[in-house]
């Protein structure tokens, strides 16, 4: 599924990238503060949705490189928020929504319920 760019109207987001930056070679544009990330494949699909657990996106970013997470990414997106929890909160909503194929079978992020973590694996093929 493509990125919904109502998304960015998020009461929850202070800031974001204004396109897809390429991916890996622009990972170090990333601000070092919380926020949440997704990868983008050739085609736009939202293929994997991260967020920040110490506040540091670039960092966050940088660790999925040849990890599985990033199988098919071209370009990224960063979206700036005050704290992980609000991070792990639109992480976890996008998740659902997007449902990237890179996500599946990963851990959700922290803070998720098991409710939700339940329905993820169902959902998983």
């Amino acid at each position: 599924m493509e990125f919904d760019y109502l998304d960015e109207t998020d009461k929850r987001i202070v800031a974001c990238a204004p396109h897809g930056l390429s991916y890996p070679s622009r990972v170090a544009d990333a601000p070092n503060s919380p926020g949440v990330y997704f990868f983008l494949d050739d085609a736009d699909e939202v293929i994997y949705v991260g967020g920040t657990q110490h506040g540091k996106l670039a960092c966050e970013i940088n660790s999925r490189w040849n990890t599985g997470n990033d199988i098919g990414a071209l370009r990224y997106r960063w979206f700036r928020t005050d704290t992980d929890a609000a991070a792990h909160q639109i992480a976890s909503d996008w998740i659902g929504k997007y449902q990237p194929r890179n996500n599946g079978g990963c851990e959700l992020p922290i803070g998720v319920s098991g409710e939700a973590r339940h329905l993820r694996s169902a959902l998983s093929f």
